[in-house]
C-alpha cells in the first residue's frame, strides 16, 4: 500500500510541474471567483409574501430579467417532468405515423406520373387525386394532434411543477439554476483542461528510464499502473471538490440557504472524468505518443460525443432526420455502445436542480467501457518491454 501511494504522490509531483495543470487551476478558480463574488441577493421590495421576496442577480444588474433565474428554473424542470410522463416516446411515436405517411404521399405521386404516362381514364386519375386529398387532411390532422399533445403535455409538466414547487422560494430557485449554471462550466472547463493535462502521464511513464526508476522500487506493474491513474484522478477530484466546497459556502452564507444536492452533481462529474482519462491512458499506452492521446481526447470529446449526442436525442425525434432511417436505426446502436457525456452533464446538473430524474443506461455504458479500457491498457502496460 505504500508504494501504491508513492506511485500517487509522484503522479501528482508530475503535476505541479505541468504548466498545463496549473492553468486549469487558475481557471478553475476563475469560473469559481466569479459566480461565487459577481452574484448576490437582489430584495424586490415590493411588499412580495417571503417566498417571492427575493432573487439572486449578477452584482451589475439593478433588476432580474425578463426570463429570471427562477423561470429558467421552472422550465428545466418542467422538460424533466415533461420527460418522465413519457411526452419524448409520444412524440417520437406521432412522427413516426408522419413519416409513414409523407411514404405514401410519395408511393401515390409515383402511380399519379405512371398513370399519366399511360394515358390513363380519367376517372382513375380523379380516384389518385381523392387518395391523395384523403392523404393530405390525414397529415393535417396528425400534425394538429402532435402540435396539441405536445402543448398539453408541456401545460401538465408546468402544473405539475407549480404542485411540486409550492414551498420552494424564488431564492432557492435561484440559487439551484445558478449552482447548476457553474456546475456546467466547471465540468466542460475541466474536461478540456483534463485531456491536455493527463495525456501525458502514461507516455512520460514509459518513456524510456522513467519506468525503469519506478519498477527498482519494490513494485509491481498493478501498483504502478493503477497508482498513476488514481493519482491523476485524484488530483481533479480535490480541485473539483475545493471548488465545490468554496461555491456551497459561500452561497451559503450570501442567501442563508445551505443547498447540499450541490454535491450531488461531483460523482457524475467524477464518473465523466475517469472515463475520459482512461480513454486519453488507453491511447497513450498504445501509441507511446502524448500529442497522439491529447488529439485522441478532444476528438472524442467535442466530435464523437456531440455526434452521439446528436443521434441519440434528435435523431429518432426530430423530423429533419425522418428521411434518414439508416441514422435513426443507427442511433439506437449507438446508444448503447457508446458513452454519452453529453448527458452525464445534463443528469449532474439535473441533480443540482434536484430533479428526480435517473437513467441506468448511460451509466452502464459509462461503466462498462471504464473497465474495458482499464482493464485492456493495464494488459498492454504490462506485456510492454521497457
Amino acid at each position: 500500500m505504500q508504494a501504491f501511494l508513492a506511485i500517487v504522490a509522484d503522479t501528482w509531483r508530475q503535476s505541479k510541474q505541468q504548466w498545463v495543470f496549473l492553468i486549469l487551476l487558475v481557471m478553475l478558480g476563475a469560473v469559481t471567483l466569479t459566480f461565487a463574488a459577481l452574484t448576490k441577493v437582489h430584495d424586490y421590495g415590493d411588499g412580495a409574501e417571503s417566498r417571492h421576496s427575493q432573487t439572486l442577480l449578477w452584482s451589475w444588474q439593478d433588476a432580474p430579467e425578463e426570463f429570471s433565474r427562477e423561470d429558467h428554473w421552472e422550465g428545466v424542470y418542467s422538460m424533466v417532468i415533461a420527460k418522465q410522463q413519457g411526452r419524448e416516446e409520444i412524440l417520437r411515436k406521432k412522427r413516426q405515423e408522419q413519416q409513414e405517411l409523407k411514404e405514401e404521399m410519395i408511393a401515390l405521386s409515383d402511380e399519379y406520373s405512371a398513370a399519366k404516362k399511360r394515358n390513363a381514364p380519367e376517372a382513375d386519375i380523379d380516384a389518385i387525386n381523392e387518395r391523395a386529398k384523403a392523404l393530405k387532411e390525414r397529415e393535417d390532422a396528425l400534425f394538429k394532434e402532435t402540435d396539441r399533445v405536445n402543448s398539453e403535455m408541456l401545460k401538465e409538466a408546468r402544473a405539475e411543477v407549480k404542485r411540486r414547487s409550492a414551498d420552494i422560494s424564488d431564492l432557492q430557485k435561484a440559487l439551484e439554476i445558478t449552482l447548476a449554471q457553474v456546475t456546467t462550466f466547471l465540468t466542460i472547463l475541466t474536461m478540456l483542461g483534463f485531456v491536455a493535462a493527463a495525456s501525458g502521464y502514461f507516455p512520460g511513464l514509459i518513456a524510456q528510464g522513467s519506468v525503469d526508476s519506478v519498477l527498482a522500487r519494490p513494485v509491481n506493474r498493478l501498483q504502478v499502473f493503477f497508482g498513476k491513474y488514481v493519482g491523476g484522478l485524484a488530483l481533479i477530484s480535490a480541485a473539483l471538490f475545493a471548488c465545490w466546497l468554496a461555491l456551497f459556502i459561500t452561497f451559503g452564507i450570501k442567501t442563508g440557504l445551505w443547498h447540499w444536492h450541490f454535491f450531488s452533481a461531483l460523482p457524475m462529474t467524477l464518473l465523466a472524468a475517469a472515463l475520459l482519462y482512461a480513454i486519453v491512458a488507453w491511447v497513450g499506452l498504445m501509441t507511446r505518443s502524448t500529442a497522439l492521446s491529447l488529439v485522441t481526447g478532444y476528438f472524442f470529446y467535442l466530435v464523437v460525443d456531440t455526434a452521439v449526442h446528436v443521434m441519440v436525442t434528435q435523431a429518432p425525434n426530430d423530423p429533419l432526420f425522418a428521411d434518414w432511417k439508416w441514422l435513426v436505426t443507427m442511433a439506437e446502436w449507438v446508444r448503447y455502445l457508446f458513452p454519452n457525456f453529453r448527458l452525464m452533464r445534463e443528469s449532474a446538473e439535473a441533480s443540482v436542480v434536484n430533479v428526480p430524474v435517473f437513467e441506468a443506461q448511460p451509466l452502464i455504458v459509462a461503466f462498462a467501457w471504464l473497465v474495458i479500457l482499464l482493464v485492456t491498457a493495464f494488459r498492454r502496460f504490462q506485456r510492454t518491454d521497457f
